[in-house]
């Protein structure tokens, strides 16, 4: 079996240079946070309302009292028509 080539040494890898801070953009106001409903207020601020605070999910099904057959000719599918 033939002996194995030695392998080079990797030459050193420079140090990286530290990132500087980044400078804050004229205009802008840096607050410090103070949590989660700071942090939803400020993306409010920015992007809207994206969701309602309930949904019909979070609330009571209106009630209709109504006896009658109303909603079923409402929603009357039109292959039932009459000709």
């Amino acid at each position: 079996m033939p002996e194995a080539e030695p392998v080079p040494e990797a030459e050193p890898v420079p140090e990286a240079e530290p990132v500087p801070e980044a400078e804050p953009v004229p205009g802008s106001v840096s607050r410090p946070s103070s949590g989660p409903v700071d942090r939803a207020r400020r993306l409010a601020e920015i992007f809207g309302e994206v969701l309602p605070e309930s949904t019909s999910d979070d609330r009571d099904p209106p009630t209709a009292d109504r006896r009658d057959d109303s909603w079923y000719t409402e929603n009357r599918p039109p292959h039932h028509d009459a000709r």
